[in-house]
């Protein structure tokens, strides 16, 4: 996908990307609204953008916040919100990484793990991530593994 909101630069951008023969344009956006529209719809694997252009910090957060998984078996009496912090616990991420994932502050992350674990009756974390799978909100052969702490 090109976002960019000077018509010729992104004129260029798309001439160098289909003169590739193993890449493609799959959408083109002129203005920070039509990019994150098309971020929301169109599936493309990169994005390049002017970063300068109104409305580009909400494209980041678009992309950068998993879509809200649907309830799954154990999971009805949790929010939209709760089930995105659900699936990232079951994911292994931290707090911080919570936090990151979803524009919120590790305190307002932790306290979403917190209600989570009151509304499933959990002990610990590691409940969570038994629910997160036995719900089907994380899988083993879909959800990459993270990236180690080196």
């Amino acid at each position: 996908m090109l976002a960019d909101d000077q018509h010729l630069v992104g004129s260029a951008f798309a001439m160098l990307v289909t003169s590739a023969s193993d890449m493609e344009v799959v959408a083109e956006a002129g203005t920070g609204q039509e990019a994150v529209e098309a971020a929301r719809t169109v599936p493309a694997d990169l994005i390049v953008m002017d970063i300068r252009m109104p409305e580009t910090r909400l494209i980041a957060q678009v992309l950068k916040a998993p879509p809200t998984p649907p309830a799954g078996p154990g999971t009805d009496e949790l929010s939209g919100r709760e089930r995105e912090v659900l699936t990232l616990v079951g994911r292994g991420t931290n707090n911080t990484e919570i936090g990151e994932a979803l524009d919120l502050s590790p305190l307002t992350a932790k306290k979403h793990v917190s209600r989570v674990m009151a509304k499933l009756h959990a002990r610990d974390r590691p409940q969570l991530v038994i629910a997160a799978y036995e719900s089907g909100l994380v899988t083993a052969r879909t959800d990459p593994p993270r990236k180690s702490r080196t």
